[in-house]
């Protein structure tokens, strides 16, 4: 932050800017170009966490004594403004934004048009300077029909927003200025209806104009909208039924108004074009308003990181879907070229490959994302990256005592624990692929702890693609063997770490001691995680060779293809339960559990309905990809799945357990689940492949239903029931 001692200045500008410099530069220019004394002004610029050359920038401008600046973590634009606010000493606030210019005398016809009217808050135009942009013409001429509909009383306006706004600075602060709830969108709305409501005078000058820069690409544009929506939900179905203030009417009228001013206006092809934009701006803030009511949303102060947004998950599946579509495109192109004992080979070395980096990972990636985000929802940076420090260290240590035992016994792997000879080649190339498995899924936890899912989903894509190039180049160079193929898979994952690790290599520098205590809880934690992760492992895999033993290989062979179809919902549920781990983790008070359960419940419910309709039709589309023959793995590969399915909608549980610090509860379960697995399957393995997936349901089911029960207890003990009508609300009541 910069300060300058001045006279108390009788303007307080706000200006708040994320990563735009350059436009800011000019708005800055403008501002300073005022036609009053430097004395009577002051600029407040506040960095919403900008990445680009915006704090240089501001650093640059201590020369000018009416310039201060602030800088805050990426919040939202009312959070900024507010923050912006509690800097000012001038008596009446204005209010801009970083891609507007403002004439000379512009903070002067505010105080004349303040000073007329008797008003406590005085808006103007927004004047649209990029006509080359056909999304800004469509976007300005949306909101000049809503300031032609609502600013017909000029006295009592209905439409005025905070980049040409200005309030008096008692008033402002009187009412606590923006809600920051909101994130992007309806904040200045409901502003100005809060004072209305109380019966402060708020006017509408057409005379005080400001231009507006704004750019749109077609994807921003439909994400503004979008976030239009969810601010309008957040406005109209939460805080004015808190505030008991009066629901704007006429939302419809106004819509079809807009398009049919636009047509009327422009006329022909060029009319019809901006109608349709309009329209897909209509749809878009009404998908925005949807998502919202359905998710239940009360907070959008999040929204800037997509924090548990139906977006947000949608988006990260997605990624995470088509990383694995090109992992299988990568096993059909080895499996097409490597004879069978070749693809033997590959399968075992790949196998021994996913078991050891499991052991190399023990857990880190969960453990130190949960301690760091603990640190990181106090924007603690030293703190985390203390943890992350911490975590890499012993992650460290584990690959090299690991990776080092494997090289010194892989002569006892391979003449007594392997039936087929693994070439020491290969053998190396199993622990170069396992450290880099293991890294990459450390990675993945700084990327957690941040809260970029999509980044990193690219990622995995990126690794994805470039993996199927690798082996595809193998291919055609025909030297196909098993090592040269487990290199072309293993390679790309060192590419991938190297590109994750350079953006957040300041999140594992040394920012401050690491302690034995904290290695001590990291461990403890990753530990229990362990066990947990043994456990589902056995529970998975263990179904064939139980029928291996007790029935037939035909029945190992069915159960095993539906437990290969099973992965598809495993991924996704997985991806689900990766994405809310760390928001939950951020939860920063119990009172926050009864909303996060609520969300998750909401967004994961939709992919679990989904997935059960895929699972009830899912024969005929096995008969025809894999033939009539294995018909006999659907039933088999419906009991596998179900248990997944319904996971997708309560992620909530093991995921407040973490938020609990209670990793034993999550291991309690999957003790439970192989337990169970193991008795009944040895129980039903007389009735084959059905019986034993039967078993696995069961478990699954009674395993999660004790984690439900584990759970009730806690949300007892911190006084929260369910609600009596959860299964039409979704919703937790808090019980004093």
């Amino acid at each position: 932050m910069t300060a300058h001692p001045t006279d108390t200045p009788r303007f307080s500008v706000v200006v708040t800017t994320h990563n735009r410099c350059a436009l800011l530069r000019r708005a800055v220019e403008s501002l300073l170009s005022q036609d009053l004394s430097p004395k009577e002004f002051e600029i407040i610029l506040v960095d919403d966490g900008s990445t680009d050359g915006t704090p240089d920038y501001l650093q640059s401008l201590q020369c000018h004594n009416n310039v201060r600046s602030a800088r805050i973590e990426n919040s939202g634009i009312p959070v900024a403004r507010n923050a912006g606010v509690a800097l000012a000493r001038g008596r009446i606030l204005a209010f801009t934004d970083d891609d507007c210019l403002v004439p000379q005398n512009w903070l002067t016809r505010i105080e004349d048009a303040l000073r007329s009217s008797q008003a406590v808050a005085v808006g103007g135009i927004i004047r649209n300077k990029r006509e080359d942009n056909l999304l800004a013409r469509v976007y300005s001429e949306m909101n000049e029909s809503l300031r032609t509909q609502l600013n017909r009383n000029a006295q009592h306006p209905g439409f005025l927003t905070t980049n040409n706004l200005a309030c008096l600075a008692l008033t402002f602060r009187r009412f606590r200025g923006f809600d920051e709830r909101f994130f992007h969108g309806a904040e200045d709305r409901e502003f100005i209806a809060r004072l209305q409501a109380a019966g402060e005078k708020v006017v509408f000058v057409d005379d005080i104009v400001v231009d507006h820069y704004q750019s749109f690409t077609l994807t921003s544009f439909i994400f503004h909208m979008y976030r239009q929506g969810r601010g309008s939900y957040l406005y109209h179905n939460v805080i004015s039924n808190e505030s008991h203030m009066p629901r704007e009417k006429g939302f419809v009228q106004r819509n079809f108004t807009m398009i049919e001013a636009a047509i009327l206006k422009h006329g022909g092809i060029e009319g019809l074009k901006i109608a349709l934009l309009i329209l897909v701006a209509q749809l878009s803030a009404t998908v925005g308003y949807l998502s919202a009511a359905w998710e239940g949303i009360t907070d959008l102060r999040k929204e800037g990181a997509e924090r548990g947004t139906a977006s947000g998950l949608a988006s990260f599946l997605a990624g995470t879907i088509a990383s694995s579509i090109f992992g299988f495109f990568s096993f059909v192109i080895i499996g097409n070229a490597l004879s069978i004992a070749e693809f033997g080979l590959f399968t075992v070395a790949f196998s021994f490959e996913a078991v050891l980096s499991t052991f190399c990972n023990a857990g880190l990636p969960v453990s130190v994302t949960r301690y760091a985000s603990e640190y990181s929802k106090k924007n603690d940076k030293a703190g985390s990256g203390s943890v992350l420090k911490s975590g890499l260290m012993l992650q460290v240590t584990l690959l090299i005592i690991l990776c080092a035992a494997v090289l010194l016994f892989s002569g006892f792997l391979t003449d007594r624990v392997f039936s087929v000879a693994l070439s020491p080649s290969l053998i190396l190339a199993v622990v170069v692929s396992a450290c880099s498995t293991a890294l990459f899924n450390y990675v993945a936890s700084i990327y957690s702890v941040r809260l970029r899912f999509n980044e990193f989903a690219l990622l995995r894509t990126i690794v994805s693609i470039l993996r199927v190039l690798a082996i595809a180049t193998v291919a055609i160079s025909g030297e196909t063997s098993a090592v040269n193929f487990f290199w072309a898979f293993t390679l790309p994952t060192w590419v991938g770490v190297a590109i994750a690790s350079s953006p957040f290599s300041d999140a594992i520098k040394r920012q401050r001691e690491v302690h034995s205590r904290e290695l001590g809880q990291i461990a403890v934690y990753s530990g229990w995680q362990s066990v947990t992760g043994f456990s589902r492992i056995l529970s998975t895999h263990l179904g064939p060779l139980i029928l291996a033993i007790y029935s037939t290989d035909k029945e190992a062979g069915a159960f095993g293809l539906g437990l290969t179809l099973s992965f598809v919902f495993a991924v996704v549920g997985g991806a689900i339960h990766a994405y809310f781990m760390p928001i939950g983790a951020r939860i920063s008070s119990h009172n926050e559990i009864p909303a996060y359960i609520r969300r998750t419940l909401r967004l994961g419910s939709p992919f679990m309905l989904l997935s059960l309709v895929l699972v009830a039709f899912s024969g005929p589309l096995i008969g025809l990809i894999l033939g009539e023959s294995r018909l006999i793995a659907v039933p088999i590969f419906a009991l596998l799945s179900a248990p997944t399915i319904i996971q997708m909608a309560l992620t909530s549980v093991n995921n407040i357990f973490h938020y609990l610090f209670k990793p034993k509860y999550i291991t309690y379960e999957a003790l439970t689940r192989l337990l169970l697995f193991l008795t009944g399957s040895i129980m039903l393995s007389g009735h084959g492949a059905l019986g034993v997936a039967a078993a696995y349901c069961a478990a699954g089911f009674i395993s999660y239903a004790f984690s439900v029960v584990l759970l009730a207890k806690e949300l007892k003990r911190i006084d929260i029931r369910p609600h009596p009508l959860l299964w039409v609300s979704f919703g937790f009541s808090r019980t004093h």
